[in-house]
């Protein structure tokens, strides 16, 4: 059961993803770690891990002010 909700998490964070929604993104994938940190599955926290470290500098830029619109 975990496990199928975590890949839903994924699934659901590769739509934001995809529709602009990088914050969102970001939630989602961290929902998706916690629920493979109580699975102990190392396989599938190492795949969340290297999809949000792909996603982090992406995340960073979305939280800071932009400096272009002042």
């Amino acid at each position: 059961m975990e496990r199928e909700h975590a890949k839903n998490l994924v699934a659901l964070a590769r739509h934001a993803w995809l529709n602009g929604f990088v914050i969102t993104a970001d939630v989602y994938m961290r929902q998706a770690l916690r629920c493979a940190n109580r699975l102990q599955d190392s396989s599938a926290k190492a795949q969340i891990f290297t999809i949000r470290n792909k996603m982090r500098p992406h995340v960073a830029a979305a939280l800071s002010p932009s400096p272009a619109g002042v």
